[in-house]
């Protein structure tokens, strides 16, 4: 659980990453950091989707090492796309 909330905490790191590793999510309309998100919250964890290749399951100190907790997401997020 460590590793989902890494993630979700420094979103604005992985949101682009996400989106280009999962083209799928492009066809459904969802291109935005915070629809990314969502998807990733709700579907994306349970079905294991790729967050970005520096993250492994097998390796949870890379992202301790590779994340920094700068970012916050705000309400603003929804008008940024690809």
């Amino acid at each position: 659980m460590i590793i989902m909330k890494n993630i979700i905490d420094n979103w604005d790191n992985y949101w682009k990453d996400y989106a280009r590793l999962n083209p799928d999510l492009a066809l459904n309309n969802i291109i935005t950091k915070r629809a990314l998100l969502n998807h990733y919250k709700t579907h994306g964890h349970k079905e294991n989707r790729t967050v970005s290749e520096l993250i492994t399951e097998d390796e949870p100190d890379i992202i301790i090492k590779s994340i920094t907790s700068q970012y916050v997401l705000n309400e603003n997020i929804f008008k940024e796309k690809l």
